[in-house]
């Protein structure tokens, strides 16, 4: 029988905006080798939260053609290194896999590989009794691709549904063979707030979140049929990650780059690699 291979894991509990994209671009930089004294020779699967209603957006977006004006200076959003849409984050829990091309396999194209990707998530959804399933299986693909400013208004050829309405979403970021995928699982959505902050209201008919579908969860009871569904879908076994060992990376790329204006507004990243102090 093949050896499992080895994937590293970390779970960071609940944290600001800030601190989730900056860890995640972390790891990215780190499996990659471009920062000093960081040898991950695993790859990383990641779960996290977030301490505040908050919006994540994608790379190319504006927030000053998404949001309020009185919004725009808030420390209620953060600009992510991966395309898609606006995701509205709080009562969600949040995954990142940082891997690179051939870890799981070979991908023929960007969709095929949100399939395989995303496959561990179609498992989890279905061992909650759930019946998930990829939109492009079931859905007229006319309909599938057209984007949104916010991600769950419209649905893309991978993204998951249940009971016809999609469910969470998923975005990347590639630097040549290396993936960045992290993507969100709802359980509940901040109609309100998002109807307050965004300029463009979505289509909340659209999409459909965990506590409309099964009520009440343990959040433990959910991170814990991820994270199986993770390991037996790619046959991998999860080694516990050391977060020390990129708390001083990240603590300073937060203050050069995402709690910044320059980044989460005006997408200037001020984060030199060349110039990183963390020697």
């Amino acid at each position: 029988m093949e050896a499992l291979k080895t994937w590293y894991f970390l779970d960071t509990g609940s944290n600001s905006p800030w601190f989730n994209m900056a860890v995640d671009e972390v790891l990215f930089l780190g499996y990659q080798q471009k920062l000093p004294r960081l040898n991950l020779k695993y790859p990383v699967f990641r779960i996290y939260q977030w301490d505040k209603d908050s919006f994540s957006l994608g790379y190319t977006q504006t927030p000053d053609k998404e949001f309020e004006n009185v919004f725009l200076n808030s420390n209620k959003y953060v600009r992510r290194i991966s395309g898609g849409g606006i995701i509205f984050h709080g009562d969600d829990l949040t995954y990142s896999m940082i891997l690179k091309e051939g870890d799981l396999g070979e991908f023929k194209n960007i969709k095929e590989s949100y399939r395989y990707l995303c496959s561990f998530l179609i498992g989890f959804y279905r061992d909650l009794g759930l019946d998930a399933y990829f939109c492009c299986d079931r859905e007229n693909k006319n309909n599938l691709g057209e984007f949104s400013s916010f991600c769950f208004s419209k649905n893309e050829f991978y993204d998951i549904a249940v009971s016809g309405k999609k469910i969470g979403g998923n975005a990347q970021r590639r630097m040549r063979r290396y993936i960045l995928q992290h993507g969100v699982i709802p359980f509940s959505m901040g109609r309100k707030e998002v109807e307050k902050v965004l300029l463009n209201i979505p289509n909340f008919n659209n999409f459909i979140c965990l506590k409309d579908l099964l009520g009440g969860m343990h959040i433990d009871d959910i991170k814990n049929k991820l994270t199986t569904s993770f390991k037996n879908t790619f046959c991998v076994n999860l080694e516990k990650f050391d977060f020390r060992l990129i708390e001083d990376f990240v603590k300073e790329i937060i203050e050069i780059k995402y709690r910044t204006n320059d980044w989460n507004r005006l997408r200037i990243d001020n984060y030199n690699l060349s110039k990183v102090k963390c020697q």
